[in-house]
């Protein structure tokens, strides 16, 4: 049982002995207490998941993951940053003809949110596996 669960079912069982079972804020809390089990349940499954397909689910610390980030930093900026090595790449120059069609460049490619990015746009279309 997590902590916040737990917490909710204390003030569930003092709201519920102070004002019965029929005020207001005693059903949104056991809302909120429906929610928080269903949300276990969902976490709970995927674990289960996880350890049926064997994927590593417990053997990765996120929590370090920031600061192995920040330490790539300087190699991804290099990948990021030279244009010599971008500009001999295949999937690069397809990148920028299709940017092109687009009538986009790739500053105002760059600071576009994936949401606006049109479905029958050629950098979408041409963006995905298979």
């Amino acid at each position: 049982m997590t902590p916040v669960l737990r917490d909710a079912l204390k003030r569930y069982t003092v709201l519920r002995k102070m004002k019965g079972s029929g005020g207001f804020e005693v059903v949104h809390l056991a809302n909120d207490i429906c929610h928080l089990v269903r949300q276990a349940y969902k976490q709970l499954d995927a674990i289960r998941t996880a350890q049926e397909c064997k994927w590593p689910a417990f053997d990765i610390n996120f929590k370090d993951l920031p600061q192995r980030v920040l330490a790539m930093f300087s190699e991804l900026d290099q990948i990021m940053s030279r244009r010599d090595a971008c500009e001999n790449l295949f999937i690069w120059n397809c990148f920028e003809a299709d940017l092109e069609v687009d009538g986009l460049t790739e500053e105002e490619f760059g600071r576009m949110e994936a949401r606006n990015i049109s479905v029958t746009s050629q950098v979408w279309l041409h963006s995905r596996g298979g």
